[in-house]
């Protein structure tokens, strides 16, 4: 397991007719790119009464998400997360799950049984049971690092969603929303201001996970 520290998440949504793949305006404020970009995957668990798709959307100050991640192909590398968000700060936990291949089969009940195999806490296994994967997110990812080391900035692009019941994704919605992130730990907020200093964009609430169920679902997922 690994148990992130808290940390400050803030986003800005991106105008559409800003190419991301060729924007330099990062590095005219000090930022490099430190990775090749990559497709992250996800699959999101809510309960039956979509508890924390609500909790998002009433801005709920102690909130959680539950979800399988990889990254690229890698599916055989994938992490149970549990996200918390307590007040403006948040952190993750992470599981790595035994390998299960639960696309290639386009069985979702593998997925839950490779939670159950995996060495994670009856309690978390218990309340993974209590809920079901509702929603497949992807999008490309780039990451770039001030140089001070102390700020992380992610650009995510190519949203798209699925519901989890067809794991074919021959019904995939493609978004064009496009999210960056600003990354830092609490001891560092207050040299923020001079990060975002004139920064073009419009800071905003945004979650992945809210907006695909806004899209998938189109307000009908108490019907799902």
């Amino acid at each position: 397991m690994e148990n992130s520290d808290f940390r400050y998440e803030i986003k800005y949504n991106i105008p559409d007719i800003i190419d991301l793949q060729n924007f330099d305006y990062l590095k005219k404020i000090n930022f490099e790119e430190i990775y090749p970009p990559r497709v992250v995957n996800s699959i999101y668990f809510d309960n039956y009464n979509f508890d924390l798709y609500n909790d998002s959307i009433l801005g709920h100050p102690n909130r959680l998400k539950y979800r399988v991640r990889w990254y690229d192909k890698t599916i055989n590398k994938a992490n149970l997360e549990i996200k918390r968000k307590i007040g403006s700060v948040g952190n993750k936990s992470k599981y790595r799950l035994v390998e299960c291949n639960f696309i290639k089969n386009q069985n979702i009940d593998l997925l839950i049984e490779s939670i159950n195999k995996s060495k994670i806490k009856d309690s978390i296994k218990q309340k993974i049971i209590s809920m079901r994967p509702i929603l497949y997110c992807s999008y490309l990812r780039k990451y770039f690092l001030s140089i001070d080391g102390r700020f992380r900035i992610t650009i995510d692009k190519n949203l798209i969603f699925s519901r989890t019941n067809d794991l074919s994704f021959k019904s995939l919605i493609r978004d064009n929303t496009s999210v960056l992130e600003i990354k830092f730990n609490e001891s560092d907020y207050p040299e923020l201001e001079k990060v975002i200093y004139n920064f073009p964009f419009i800071r905003s609430r945004f979650s992945k996970y809210v907006r695909g169920i806004n899209i998938i679902f189109k307000g009908n997922y108490k019907n799902y």
